[in-house]
């Protein structure tokens, strides 16, 4: 995945709403335990990159999740 896709990725991400965000956390946990019981390889294609990123897409994520629900709670006086 280059970087630029990468930030198009976190861009989507961010327009999520809170219950998408939690459901692709969940759908990505699965995906990650299932790419750690096999060893990376050629047939894995993304999974397999996946694999290897596995903390900086829960890093992702997690910024995402912050920042939509930051942008959900108004101001005090509004």
């Amino acid at each position: 995945m280059s970087h630029t896709d990468f930030v198009n990725l976190l861009i989507s991400i961010n327009a999520l709403s809170p219950e998408q965000m939690r459901q692709l956390s969940r759908e990505l946990e699965a995906k990650l335990a299932e790419a750690e019981k096999q060893p990376a390889g050629h047939g894995q294609g993304s999974l397999g990159a996946m694999r290897d990123a596995a903390e900086e897409l829960d890093e992702a994520v997690e910024h995402a999740m912050q920042l939509r629900q930051r942008a959900w709670t108004l101001p005090s006086g509004e």
